[in-house]
């Protein structure tokens, strides 16, 4: 009742409401019924009663009698709208994240990668090919400042900060401040 606006007797047996624009894949997908096939995690826009439109995610199978014939089917309605929101902004994240021009990982309690965007990548000259759980990013340090970057990592499962560290590029003798901003 909530999702579509109507009463379990008022739908009961009745096709949900459609956009018109999706008469002729609704269509579509009942010649696929018809023919035995089962419909499943199907994105679809839908109708309420008061005529505003919901993305919605349905499963349907068909029913037979008992002779075979295609008798009807049941199905399942899902409001996807907050699913889908949730997902956009998921992926909104992601992207601002990927295309950051600060590096940003994430490491375990050691400095293990789990990941890494491309600025980081490029910053520390980690191929993107590269096996992240064989990268440890405290050992990317310059090496006489890896004793302090061990402590950063000891501190981070206790607090958060910031913290500057020198990490060494890929070049010999080339070496740069990175401040690290920990949350």
């Amino acid at each position: 009742e909530k999702m579509l606006g109507y009463s379990l007797g008022e739908i009961l047996g009745h096709r949900a409401p459609l956009p018109e624009d999706q008469r002729e894949a609704w269509e579509e997908m009942e010649g696929r019924l018809r023919s035995g096939e089962s419909i499943a995690d199907r994105q679809v826009p839908r109708l309420r009663r008061d005529g505003s439109r919901f993305s919605a995610t349905i499963w349907l199978t068909p029913l037979h009698d008992c002779h075979g014939e295609y008798a009807g089917m049941v199905g399942f309605i899902l409001d996807s709208t907050e699913r889908n929101a949730r997902e956009a902004e998921r992926q909104m994240l992601a992207t601002l994240v990927e295309c950051s021009p600060d590096l940003v990982a994430v490491t375990d309690g050691t400095g293990k990668l789990a990941f890494i965007n491309g600025a980081g990548r490029r910053l520390l000259g980690v191929d993107r090919h590269a096996d992240l759980t064989q990268v440890n990013l405290a050992k990317q340090f310059h090496h006489e400042a890896r004793g302090n970057g061990a402590k950063v990592w000891e501190a981070l499962s206790i607090e958060s900060g910031s913290f500057d560290i020198e990490a060494a590029d890929k070049g010999p003798g080339s070496v740069r401040n990175i401040q690290l901003h920990c949350t």
